[in-house]
């Protein structure tokens, strides 16, 4: 059945809608659908929005909101496509054998239904650190730091669970003087990863997407003397830059050019961020559209800069702490797929996860709350499936 755009208020079954045409189709619960493109399907229910049932997740476009009920609701949307029974899922690290795994509730952006994606297997690394998901959600690539002899672990996800089934060591060899790896970036399509060591190399592989393997690692540096010490590195969503984050006299961000038949970096600039970004950058995060950077430096705050995505240049960079002011040592944070939510990780102990509203117009960061999530050591990175 369906709705037209005109307003409409009362019960309805908890069914799923898309926006690809100026009706509202509505679809039985569990129905494969793809996500729509952009559209004009507008509705307007008179009564609240309730909470989001645990077992929707969405995908959303701009400002979009969606629920479902089998209650009278309000719902408020331009542009929306929604997946049902299909879970967002979040893996945390913690600088130790432990990864952790949660479900993602789109509404409140919070963690719930937390369990150890590794309690059926034992993880083989020592210090979990950064992680990253394939675009398929079938394998997570985890960099584990083990006192001069790190690795990248390419570990298989049960598509039902959402737990580890193995984790064999992904094949990446570093290109330069150092073994213990820092930071990953996958790019979107999930053909190829870059790992960074902290020297002035960048380790490019390229990914199996069906075995979760990886070959073909080479320097991706256009040259020896381009970088100096490297910690952080994300790719643009189409893959045709890489933002790397590191050291020389001052903490550097550099937009890369990559050979998209290649990987190797063809030419980069430096981006000098403003005067009260004082240390090393640690972890840079973009949004799914990649017109945002979140990026942190152990300071109180994290940086937001916009991205233009033709020229890869950073700018409008403002300072964002939390309002109000939450954070004591910002490590890493991650935007959610959805980019209405940051999820920072706070260094102070006890270390802590806050999840905090982004203004859609200026990227600050808002109402901050302690994710209050347990661990058996600090947290380190996040990863969000699609």
């Amino acid at each position: 059945m369906y709705l037209t755009n005109a307003g409409a208020s009362g019960p309805l079954p908890e069914m799923m809608v898309d926006s690809g045409q100026t009706t509202c189709n509505f679809y039985a619960k569990g129905s494969a659908i793809a996500l729509p493109a952009k559209g004009s399907c507008k509705l307007t229910y008179s009564s609240k929005i309730p909470t989001l049932p645990d077992n929707i997740s969405q995908k959303t476009y701009l400002d979009t909101v969606f629920v479902t009920s089998q209650i009278g609701y309000t719902a408020r949307y331009t542009e929306v496509g929604v997946k049902v029974n299909q879970q967002s899922r979040v893996y945390i690290t913690g600088d130790s054998q432990e990864i952790r795994m949660c479900d993602l509730n789109p509404i409140s952006g919070k963690f719930i239904n937390c369990v150890n994606a590794n309690s059926t297997m034992a993880y083989p690394g020592v210090h979990s650190d950064a992680i990253v998901l394939s675009p398929d959600g079938k394998h997570a690539y985890i960099a584990d730091t083990q006192l001069g002899n790190g690795k990248v672990y390419s570990c298989s996800i049960d598509q039902t669970t959402g737990k580890f089934t193995s984790c064999p060591n992904s094949g990446a060899t570093p290109t330069g003087s150092q073994t213990n790896p820092e930071s990953i970036a996958l790019t979107n399509n999930g053909t190829r990863i870059s790992i960074v060591y902290g020297d002035n190399t960048v380790t490019t592989c390229r990914v199996d997407n069906v075995t979760g393997l990886f070959s073909q690692c080479l320097d991706a540096s256009p040259n020896p003397s381009t970088f100096s010490a490297v910690f952080t590195i994300a790719y643009s969503p189409d893959g045709k830059y890489a933002y790397v984050g590191g050291s020389r006299s001052s903490a550097t961000i550099y937009s890369c050019k990559v050979n998209q038949a290649t990987g190797k970096f063809t030419s980069c600039n430096n981006f000098t961020p403003p005067a009260f970004f004082t240390y090393t950058p640690t972890n840079i995060s973009l949004t799914n559209y990649g017109t945002r950077a979140g990026i942190t430096n152990g300071n109180a705050f994290v940086t937001t800069c916009s991205i233009n995505n033709a020229t890869g240049n950073f700018s409008q960079c403002i300072k964002t702490d939390g309002n109000p002011k939450p954070f004591t040592v910002v490590d890493s944070m991650v935007y959610t797929p959805d980019g209405k939510y940051a999820d920072v990780i706070d260094m102070s102990v006890p270390n802590k996860i806050y999840v905090c509203n982004v203004n859609q117009v200026t990227g600050e960061f808002n109402n901050c709350t302690d994710l209050d999530i347990k661990f058996s050591n600090r947290f380190k990175h996040l990863a969000f499936t699609n």
